[in-house]
């Protein structure tokens, strides 16, 4: 126990030995709490720096804008669908290693999904980054007005798909 309620706070004028047994003991727990939370940062930077250095790696292709053209998201899409399909066996291996998930479900419940979000990605996205009209004002009547989808920047998203 880390905490100590006020009773049992040695007075400031105590110079006993029960005072001197709860210093020690309480510096000890301070310690160790210290030594906890750097062991904690130390094991939180190790573990985020990968997804870190794949987001500085995105946020840097980013910046040069060669990820904003339609063509080179498509592509980007079609290597994933790809990747997907090569390395389906690699991907059940590794759930069934760290989730035992049966390798044979995976086709069918991990798989199919996320290929069928990237189709319907390439289906939709021309349609999404087009440009949409909208209704003319008194004050922009002979103006084009429309809505231009722009990227503008990088995120990453690390969720549980297991609803």
């Amino acid at each position: 126990n880390i905490w100590a309620t006020r009773a049992e706070l040695p007075a400031d004028n105590d110079n006993s030995d029960k005072g001197r047994a709860f210093s020690s003991q309480n510096q000890t727990r301070v310690a160790a709490a210290q030594g906890l939370s750097k062991e904690l940062k130390r094991i939180e930077l190790l573990s985020m720096s990968r997804e870190k250095q794949a987001v500085d790696r995105a946020r840097t292709a980013f910046k040069t804008g060669r990820s904003k053209p339609l063509e080179f998201r498509v592509r980007q899409l079609k290597a994933l669908q790809r990747f997907i399909t090569e390395r389906e066996k690699e991907i059940a291996e590794a759930l069934k290693k760290d989730l035992n998930k049966s390798q044979f479900d995976t086709p069918m419940y991990e798989l199919l999904g996320l290929e069928g979000e990237i189709s319907l990605s390439l289906e939709k996205l021309a349609e999404w980054a087009a440009p949409r009209h909208v209704e003319k004002t008194l004050l922009t009547i002979s103006d084009q007005v429309y809505i231009q989808p722009e990227p503008l920047g990088v995120v990453l998203i690390i969720g549980a798909w297991n609803y």
